[in-house]
């Protein structure tokens, strides 16, 4: 991103990032609020600004096989999932965005926000939906059902599909994923090692072709 920062009225600076997105955005305007409080130069501020390269697991590029770029997000709630995906949709324009989700955090494994997360996959061609982790440690009233997700997310136009083990998932994800795609794997944990597995497989099927 690059923008001109505009202080009390006053013509502002230029700010260059190699970030993206506008959480992104947000958390630069509010990094340079703090800073300027505590006496921090503009020149100082914008030459940290535009050398730093982000933070681990946050739209992060795990690795690339058979034209497919595979990457890694921590997205950990629905606002974080609905801004990732709009920014990754901009950075790469023209590609297609196969997200694979695992529901995994302790919010994201009830249904507290079943409604919420039917809203935030618009911006992803198509959906693949990880079984919930450890959902037999949470009351039955209150679980999440990916059934249900996978059924509100067709019906607002994405395609989507439940799958039943890792296993699956993988092959799901196999089975949608074609040349020039971009794999985003949603996440705060490990996935069962899905970031691996996919890129291995890629790797496989690239060598059979």
């Amino acid at each position: 991103m690059r923008f001109t920062l505009t202080v009390e009225g006053k013509p502002g600076m230029t700010v260059e990032t190699g970030l993206v997105g506008q959480h992104n955005l947000k958390n630069i305007l509010a990094a340079y609020a703090l800073a300027r409080d505590l006496g921090v130069t503009d020149e100082a501020f914008t030459g940290a600004v535009s050398q730093f390269r982000g933070v681990f697991r946050r739209q992060q590029v795990f690795g690339e096989a058979g034209g497919v770029t595979i990457i890694d997000d921590f997205a950990h709630h629905p606002t974080a999932v609905a801004e990732t995906l709009a920014a990754l949709a901009k950075t790469w324009s023209g590609r297609r965005l196969v997200v694979l989700f695992e529901p995994r955090t302790n919010t994201t494994r009830r249904k507290f926000f079943q409604n919420r997360y039917a809203e935030v996959f618009g911006d992803a061609a198509e959906l693949v939906i990880a079984p919930v982790f450890g959902l037999d440690q949470i009351p039955g009233d209150e679980r999440f059902d990916p059934h249900r997700l996978a059924n509100d997310v067709a019906d607002r136009g994405t395609p989507s599909t439940y799958a039943e083990s890792y296993d699956a998932t993988l092959a799901a994800a196999l089975e949608r994923l074609r040349p020039n795609d971009v794999a985003v794997l949603l996440s705060n944990g490990g996935f069962g090692g899905m970031h691996g597995r996919l890129l291995d497989a890629l790797r496989e099927r690239e060598g059979r072709v």
